[in-house]
């Protein structure tokens, strides 16, 4: 632990445990070193948590999340009036409850490197604050400003981007139909939409602000500062699927529509930006109108049916009360509508009469100095985060004087050339080469080293090498999915590798399309050391245990590259071409690993 951290934490516990002469000044000071402490153990994970969500498109709404909390937590907390007496200690004892297992969540996500999880025991860390202000003030809806957060943290184990796919093609389905409907002439393969002289690519990028997650949070937003009860919002957020969806498949064919008939490139650029604020205008206009039509829909009924019929009804008075109390659960107080005003104000007033209250003042002064429980978890909170924020900072200044190894086994994948697989290999004859470089965090790989290959038939062969993949498997058939093949068959099988003792997991998968095109692909994996890298059986458990192997990239960690090769075919695919594709693959395999990580052993060292 270096000088710096050592000396934060002492100003920091310093702060909590030095007594001072007024309680006010105490308690600023306990507060103002816990929430240093917790940003000290926070700021390193959740900067690239942060970083990795602006990277994906469908994401990069979380700063409009985190100011609509603040912002909407400020205006509310200013006009909360002080909260009933604290019944005992139940709330402080689940308040420490959280807090702890927040450390400890957020302990296990620096140790396997896990930005995901980390946001995840932030969040646990606002619900243990979340409980201490509710001792407090009566702040409107302060738990559904906390279920805000979960807004940011995208489905895990890879189940946010099976679920965008899934939209995708959904979505290029139904623009695939409406340019039919309107005379332009395309091919939708998959997520490829193909004009005669255009070949656009549907993914989630192509929706800019109008992505899916971009529409269900403004709906959620929108839902809490509207007050709207859990299960209204709930209603309202799987609208904005909906919406979301039908607004890109009008943008989708906008775009068509307008390079077909009037060579209007809207596909980047200012009028890229003009169209999808306008789409993102269209959708939000629908779901203020869908919000609308909920409260009506979900609005109660056994109060509406006394309000107009002087009394509760007499057939289906069960089935009406179970209906207003799941519409009606966890909904927020607030001033109740003139149709109900009658029924509910009698209640209101007997039930703030037997509660009993805390003046404001008093409340205030009270306030000034906290019960002995609060001022101990304060200290903790301060104590315990500060040493793990301290120990990630020495950490990272350890490793930055140390880079890790994976760095020299990308540079050096990065140099491969036309030359680096030789002319003749496995029975095929090199024809082309070709370089190519995406985003960093793109589903395919950032870069790609393609050749292509022919048989002694004059069969076409592509062999590739995709890197790097930090993530653990690349499950190669959600690409082609998305490049309209249907997976017919996948299965796993090891192969000899090319050391001794050494076997060679791949994945192979036969590929078909709409057309009846037929395609073969197989592919396999390997680290900077050079060990093969085993595909997942599929099990959450298997997936949860890759999670925790996975380690820092400021030290050397698994670097994963791919290599495939794949073939297509107008005619059935025979067993013969299956294992010609596996030996190119293999041959493939061997001399790319040579290239890049030499033997392994100086990697290992």
């Amino acid at each position: 632990m270096n000088r710096a951290s050592s000396s934060l934490i002492y100003v920091t516990v310093a702060a909590v445990l030095i007594p001072t002469e007024s309680s006010r000044v105490r308690v600023h000071a306990r507060v103002i070193a816990a929430a240093l402490g917790v940003a000290l153990a926070y700021a390193p994970m959740l900067y690239v948590f942060f970083q990795q969500q602006w990277s994906r498109p469908q994401s990069q709404f979380f700063p409009f999340v985190i100011a609509a909390v603040a912002a909407m937590f400020w205006m509310r907390w200013q006009e909360a009036p002080a909260a009933a007496a604290a019944a005992g200690r139940r709330p402080a004892i689940i308040a420490a409850a959280l807090a702890a297992l927040a450390w400890t969540v957020l302990l296990l996500a620096v140790a396997m490197y896990n930005p995901w999880l980390s946001a995840f025991s932030f969040n646990l860390l606002m619900a243990a604050a979340a409980v201490m202000v509710g001792r407090r003030r009566a702040v409107v809806y302060l738990w559904g400003l906390w279920a805000m957060l979960w807004l940011m943290l995208p489905l895990p184990l890879g189940m946010d981007q099976r679920l965008i796919s899934r939209l995708q093609l959904a979505s290029s389905q139904l623009s695939s139909v409406l340019l039919d409907m309107t005379g332009v002439d395309h091919l939708m393969s998959g997520n490829m939409l193909l004009l005669p002289d255009r070949k656009l690519f549907v993914d989630e990028a192509c929706s800019g602000i109008v992505s899916v997650m971009s529409v269900v949070a403004c709906g959620v937003i929108y839902g809490v500062w509207r007050n709207r009860p859990p299960a209204h919002i709930a209603a309202l957020a799987a609208c904005g699927v909906f919406w979301a969806m039908i607004m890109n498949v009008v943008r989708i064919s906008a775009i068509a529509v307008a390079w077909h008939y009037y060579r209007v490139d809207w596909t980047e650029g200012t009028p890229h930006e003009i169209l999808s604020l306008a789409v993102f205008l269209v959708t939000f206009g629908a779901m203020l109108s869908t919000d609308q039509l909920l409260a009506g829909l979900l609005a109660p009924v056994e109060l509406a049916w006394r309000a107009t019929a002087g009394d509760g009804p007499y057939f289906g008075r069960r089935l009406a009360v179970l209906w207003d109390a799941a519409v009606e659960w966890g909904a927020p107080q607030r001033v109740a509508e003139d149709l109900y005003e009658h029924e509910r104000a009698p209640r209101a007033r007997a039930a703030a009469a037997a509660r009993p209250m805390v003046a404001p003042a008093a409340d205030r002064a009270a306030g000034a100095t906290p019960r002995r429980g609060e001022a101990r978890m304060l200290a903790t909170l301060a104590a315990s985060f500060s040493v793990l924020g301290a120990a990630q900072l020495s950490f990272m200044g350890w490793s930055y004087a140390h880079p890790a190894a994976p760095a020299a086994n990308v540079a050096d994948a990065r140099r491969l050339d036309g030359e680096s697989l030789p002319s003749a290999l496995a029975g095929f004859r090199r024809t082309a080469f070709k370089a190519e470089q995406r985003e960093r965090d793109d589903i395919f790989g950032e870069f790609s080293r393609t050749y292509s290959f022919t048989d002694e038939n004059a069969r076409s062969y592509m062999a590739s090498c995709d890197f790097p993949f930090s993530q653990g498997w690349h499950e190669l058939t959600v690409c082609y999915r998305g490049s309209g093949w249907e997976v017919t068959r996948r299965e796993t099988r090891k192969l000899p590798g090319g050391r001794q003792d050494e076997t060679w997991p791949i994945t192979e998968a036969d590929l078909e399309q709409s057309d009846g095109a037929r395609g073969f692909v197989a592919w396999a994996m390997f680290d900077e050391h050079g060990a093969p890298v085993s595909p997942p059986s599929g099990a959450v458990l298997d997936q949860l245990w890759r999670l925790a192997m996975r380690r820092s990239p400021y030290v050397p960690t698994r670097q994963m590259f791919q290599v495939q090769v794949f073939f297509a075919s107008v005619e059935p695919i025979a067993e013969d071409q299956r294992a010609a594709a596996r030996q190119l693959l293999a041959a493939a395999r061997e001399e790319l690993r040579r290239k890049i990580v030499g033997d392994g052993r100086k990697a290992q060292q």
